[in-house]
C-alpha cells in the first residue's frame, strides 16, 4: 500500500514527455506540473562523482543549482526559468513539480520547435521570436544561468501576440569540472555561443518564410 500523500499516476496518461522524464497534470494544482524519471537502462560512468550520488537525477540537481543560481543573482523568480515548487511522491518514483505554463487557448505551451515548423505563425511573429530570444540570453547573461542543451525543444513560447520564450529544460552544464562556473569571460563567450545556436535556428526558419512568400508573390 502506498503512503496516503504519495501522488498515484498508475494509468495516467502523460500530458508530455522529455528525453528523461514523463510529464504529468498535478492532481491538486492547476498551475503545476509533475516531472517523473523514465526507467533508464544506460550504463552509466559510475566513476563520475555525479552519477555515482544523484544517478539519473542528476539532471535535476543541475537544473536546481541552475536555479538556484537565478534566485541568487535575480533576487527572486526569473520568468525565463519555469518555476520550481520542489519534490514529491509518485507511484511511479520521485516526482519534480514544477509551474504549468499555457498558451492563449489554455492547452500547455507549444515548444519552439513546434511554433517554428508552424506554417500559420507569421513571418512578423518569427521577427517577434527572434527579438525575444536576444532579449532571453541578455537574461541568462545577467543572473549567470548556464543553459547548456539550448534547443528548441527545450523553451515554451508564451504570451500569445507578444511570444516570450521560457527555458523548461536543458539547464546546467554536465561538465566535470564546468568552466563557466569560475570565470565571468568563458560564461560570457559560451552565452554568446548558445544565442548565436538558437539564433540560426530562428533566422533559418525566417529566411525559408520570406522565401516562400516571395515565391507566392511571383505566382
Amino acid at each position: 500500500m502506498m503512503p496516503s500523500d504519495t501522488i498515484d499516476l498508475l494509468g495516467v496518461e502523460p500530458l508530455a514527455a522529455g528525453g528523461d522524464h514523463w510529464i504529468y497534470q498535478h492532481p491538486a494544482f492547476a498551475d503545476q506540473l509533475i516531472k517523473v524519471m523514465k526507467p533508464s537502462k544506460k550504463v552509466h560512468n559510475l566513476r563520475r562523482p555525479s552519477v555515482r550520488r544523484f544517478k539519473q537525477m542528476r539532471v535535476w540537481q543541475r537544473e536546481i543549482a541552475e536555479y538556484i543560481a537565478s534566485l541568487a543573482h535575480n533576487g527572486g523568480h526569473c520568468d525565463r526559468l519555469v518555476r520550481q515548487f520542489g519534490f514529491c511522491d509518485t507511484s511511479l518514483g520521485p516526482g519534480m513539480i514544477v509551474g504549468r505554463l499555457n498558451g492563449p487557448d489554455g492547452a500547455l505551451a507549444p515548444q519552439l520547435e513546434t511554433v517554428l515548423r508552424d506554417a500559420n505563425t507569421s513571418l512578423s511573429g518569427l521577427e517577434a521570436l527572434r527579438e525575444d530570444a536576444n532579449a532571453l540570453f541578455d537574461t541568462l547573461r545577467d543572473i549567470r544561468v548556464d543553459w547548456e542543451d539550448v534547443t528548441p525543444m527545450n523553451a515554451l513560447v508564451t504570451g500569445g501576440d507578444a511570444p516570450r520564450l521560457v527555458i523548461i529544460d536543458g539547464l546546467g552544464s554536465p561538465a566535470f569540472f564546468p568552466t563557466t562556473h569560475i570565470s565571468d569571460r568563458i560564461f560570457d563567450a559560451a552565452n554568446e555561443r548558445r544565442r548565436a545556436k538558437m539564433l540560426r535556428w530562428i533566422n533559418g526558419t525566417i529566411a525559408h518564410r520570406s522565401a516562400d512568400e516571395a515565391a507566392q508573390k511571383l505566382r
